[in-house]
């Protein structure tokens, strides 16, 4: 059943049924009330035709509280550069955050930034280069894999999707910078959690559970992050002309070295090409180790662990260095044409470093495919048929890993699920947990699980 809506001139914004129709473009009711589709849970969703843009949290509040009393179940998006991450919504609605934008404080001398979970990173990006800061845990920009525009994502989409680059080996991930945040519960109450400092321990540390949620427990309107010292100097040591038992073995020791690297990657000769400077087809599995800070550390750190695991090796510059680690932290080489309109499979596979070749070798002898591998995570597009889901996670869980479906097909997405298996136990405290945030299941049901 359709949304009741009149002839309002800002009905496509913020879809309030109300009987004004003012000619400014603004309502002026002050007894606007949300009125939206129900539909019996048995019952298949209809095309999602309602679109809420709460321009604050007052307004995220009266949305939430008009979903729940209808029963209307909506798909929560930042700007939407990720909203086919995770299983296809149930939803009869959407609920669009990227109005809740603004630098609400930003303390550089304090190393915090707050604002509105909708502010682009774009935003927060741009703000932090102008005081040599920078968000740690180099957050990937994924819109690309999906046909989206770069540079579309959200702070709070991020956050909210615990991503996180190639750095995340040192630095930690998105979760670990995450200070504090408000928010709007499925239930339509607001509340807050962490705080504006980095040395924050009091209550619960809500911020670890809403990271990695996916819109699930509720919508974010304000986050809170640590933010740090953007590094004056990046270079990369390059080993080319390896097996990739053997660069998997060159990143292991760089690891254990005391050199303290801050980017681990073993590239294969079928993507080389395809990372700028445009790195060549000929030379087997490339590893490639980064490194982050003054320049006279930085250029130290090459020579020794060049001295240290021998053999030929390239050096790439600052500028070559973060447009190599960049197009790696995004998945670039996964996001040609081809493959984003045709929405072939997309694995992000979680590994034991001392795991990960003998899984290559294997994924890539039975179903086949193309790789990356980014610390201890690898990016795995299979070529095989449908049995490749299965492949892919026994291999994956054999070895103690975990396999995320990134991208697929909404009817691949539905059957083979989208994010690690849980045993029974874990199963139903994530449900008692959802339960308690979103008792009517009116925020992204069915996306992290059926």
């Amino acid at each position: 059943m359709r949304s009741t809506r009149t002839a309002c001139s800002i009905r496509a914004r913020c879809f309030r049924s109300c009987t004004a129709a003012p000619s400014s473009g603004r309502c002026t009711s002050t007894t606007a009330s949300f009125r939206f589709p129900t539909f019996l849970v048995s019952e298949a969703p209809p095309p999602v035709d309602v679109q809420v843009r709460p321009a604050d949290e007052s307004e995220l509040i009266d949305a939430i509280r008009g979903l729940t009393a209808a029963g209307t179940p909506a798909q929560v998006n930042g700007a939407g550069t990720k909203q086919r991450f995770g299983r296809p919504v149930n939803a009869a609605a959407t609920l669009q955050l990227d109005g809740l934008t603004g630098i609400e404080a930003y303390a550089p001398d304090e190393l915090t930034l707050t604002c509105g979970a909708g502010t682009s990173l774009a935003t927060v990006e741009s703000l932090l280069r102008e005081h040599d800061q920078e968000l740690a845990f180099e957050p990937p920009d994924l819109g690309p894999l999906y046909g989206e525009p770069a540079g579309g994502a959200t702070i709070g989409g991020v956050l909210g999707c615990n991503l996180a680059g190639s750095r995340r080996v040192r630095a930690g991930g998105a979760r670990d910078h995450f200070l504090g945040f408000r928010a709007v519960s499925g239930r339509g109450e607001a509340f807050k959690a962490g705080g504006h400092v980095v040395k924050n321990v009091s209550g619960y540390d809500l911020c670890k559970l809403l990271a990695g949620s996916f819109g699930t427990l509720a919508a974010l309107s304000e986050v809170t992050v640590k933010v740090l010292p953007r590094a004056v100097r990046t270079g990369t040591l390059l080993l080319p002309g390896r097996s990739v038992d053997d660069a998997v073995g060159l990143l292991i020791a760089a690891w254990q070295s005391r050199l303290e690297p801050s980017g681990l990657g073993c590239v294969p000769p079928e993507i080389a090409p395809l990372l700028p400077p445009g790195l060549p087809a000929d030379a087997g599995c490339i590893a490639a180790i980064r490194f982050e800070g003054p320049e006279g550390s930085v250029l130290d750190r090459i020579t020794r662990m060049r001295e240290r695991l021998g053999g030929a090796s390239l050096q790439l510059g600052d500028a070559e260095s973060r447009a190599v680690w960049k197009a790696i932290t995004d998945a670039a080489p996964f996001a040609d044409s081809a493959s984003v309109q045709a929405e072939r499979p997309l694995w992000r596979l979680s590994l034991p470093p001392a795991a990960a070749a003998g899984v290559i070798d294997r994924l890539v002898g039975r179903p086949g495919g193309v790789w990356l591998l980014d610390g201890g995570m690898l990016w795995f597009a299979p070529t095989g048929d449908a049995s490749a889901s299965a492949a892919v996670r026994a291999e994956t869980e054999r070895v103690g890993g975990a396999a995320t479906l990134l991208r697929a097909p909404p009817s691949v997405r539905a059957a083979e699920g989208v994010f690690p298996r849980q045993s029974d136990g874990i199963e139903r405290i994530a449900a008692a947990i959802r339960f308690g945030f979103d008792p009517a299941g009116v925020l992204n049901p069915g996306r992290m699980g059926a």
